[in-house]
């Protein structure tokens, strides 16, 4: 049996100790490993971004993660507007999903309303919790531009 000693030895540590801390990732927080399926009620980590774009591509799986958590939602069929403005796995969010208000009531794409979830409660909850001691009651949002605007609401009609 070969000695272990300089270079091998040095290789073999290096090794077992990226081995270690891979483990210790996996095991503390799923999040921060890039083939752990999105939770969106999982802390966020270094490839929630990539694992969000990813549902662009999967409305169903969007959906089923918006109704884990319990978001009400309606989908709403796709928006082909100009330039970039559109949707093929549209959604739209109800006033009560759960326990805040959109003003105006809320149309995205599903991955930016599972998006929208994240940041919600990842990072404004505990801000105003934080700050005022109460909890977010509504949330304001602005419309897209005019011709997006347009688009989504002949598509709902």
């Amino acid at each position: 049996m070969p000695r272990l000693t300089g270079p091998r030895l040095l290789l073999l540590i290096i090794a077992a100790a990226l081995a270690l801390r891979l483990y210790d990732l996996a095991t503390a927080q799923p999040s921060n490993l890039p083939w752990t399926p999105l939770s969106l009620s999982d802390p966020i980590g270094p490839f929630t971004v990539r694992k969000l774009g990813e549902l662009r591509d999967k409305p169903s799986n969007c959906y089923a993660l918006l109704q884990d958590v319990d978001v009400r939602f309606t989908p709403l069929p796709p928006v082909n507007g100009p330039g970039n403005c559109g949707y093929s796995d549209g959604v739209r969010l109800a006033n009560d999903s759960p326990g805040i208000d959109y003003n105006p009531p809320m149309a995205a794409a599903c991955p930016i309303a599972a998006a929208l979830f994240i940041w919600r409660h990842q990072v404004v909850e505990p801000a105003a919790y934080r700050h005022f001691g109460q909890p977010v009651v509504q949330i304001d949002t602005f419309a897209p531009t005019p011709a997006a605007r347009s688009a989504t609401l002949k598509a709902e009609q």
